[in-house]
């Protein structure tokens, strides 16, 4: 039914063909296939990669292709919800850090935009909260209080993490490379 491969820029047969692959219909009742979202999450990436290489996107493809998405996701709701993946963990960068240290710059580099992109993840998942109106809540970041500063060792102390036992505050141990 798809190509294996495809070279862009895509035709108008090339997304039908795509659309027709990747989504579900029908007639699928396989796992493999994407959800309707992430179908249109992948022709957004390819009307981008058209415009940023001055390439002509065959719009005439979108009304079809639109309701190609629609019975999809129609599809997909019959289908049970894959679990969400689990959180990356602090064990995780942990293991990061050491694989690339002492690597070059280029791996110094990539640790360094790792540790700033976990804590950014982290800072994200633990400073919101799903209401957008109300009383504001105390933050719950760490706060001057929460450091403790050794000679050879700073400890943060994080509460209301998701990461930690219930009640617990989870306590980060950041020492020296």
């Amino acid at each position: 039914m798809g190509a294996t491969s495809y070279t862009l820029p895509l035709n108008p047969l090339d997304i039908y063909r795509f659309a027709t692959w990747a989504g579900r219909g029908s007639e699928d009742n396989s796992q493999e296939k994407i959800t309707a979202n992430l179908l249109n999450k992948y022709l957004f990436a390819l009307k981008a990669w058209n415009m940023f290489h001055n390439a002509a996107y065959p719009y005439q493809t979108e009304k079809r292709v639109k309701l190609m998405i629609k019975a999809s996701g129609k599809i997909n709701a019959t289908f049970p919800q894959t679990p969400g993946k689990s959180p990356i963990l602090i064990s995780d960068l942990k293991k990061l850090v050491l694989l690339l240290y002492g690597k070059g710059p280029e791996a110094a580099a990539v640790v360094d935009l790792a540790i700033v992109a976990f804590w950014g993840m982290v800072q994200m998942a633990e400073l919101t909260w799903a209401s957008n109106n109300g009383p504001l809540k105390q933050p719950m970041g760490p706060a001057a209080k929460d450091v403790s500063c050794y000679s050879n060792l700073t400890i943060l102390c994080i509460h209301k993490v998701k990461t930690a036992q219930p009640g617990k505050v989870q306590e980060l141990h950041l020492r020296p490379l």
